[in-house]
């Protein structure tokens, strides 16, 4: 029964035209040694994952999602760590992360939007 399963996950999510194994996104928004920090700890915690790693770029949080949107076509994010502080200059980098997350996982408490 566990070949069935996962025959019929990797049916539904190239029907989907998506990668049925799911990635690992790591947003580095926040100072370096940090960000480097959190996505050094996710890489151990998950390590049959394949990872990736964004970084602030110039723009604003849309333009940062439509970017994320093509660079990331095709594949399942099945994890997205982000790091909340309270450095301004990476607000369009969270919010960009925000956006990308399908709807069950966006935050719900009022202090982790307020950072957002």
């Amino acid at each position: 029964m566990p070949n069935l399963k996962a025959r019929l996950k990797n049916l539904a999510f190239r029907t989907l035209g998506l990668d049925p194994d799911a990635v690992v996104v790591a947003f580095l928004s926040g100072d370096a040694p940090l960000a480097a920090s959190m996505a050094d700890e996710i890489r151990r915690l998950e390590p049959t994952r394949r990872h990736f790693t964004v970084a602030l770029e110039p723009g604003s949080a849309w333009s940062l999602y439509r970017q994320l949107r093509r660079r990331f076509r095709g594949l399942r994010i099945g994890l997205a760590p982000v790091l909340f502080t309270t450095d301004a200059r990476y607000r369009p980098l969270r919010r960009a992360a925000f956006l990308l997350a399908p709807p069950g996982y966006w935050p719900t408490t009022p202090a982790s939007s307020a950072i957002i």
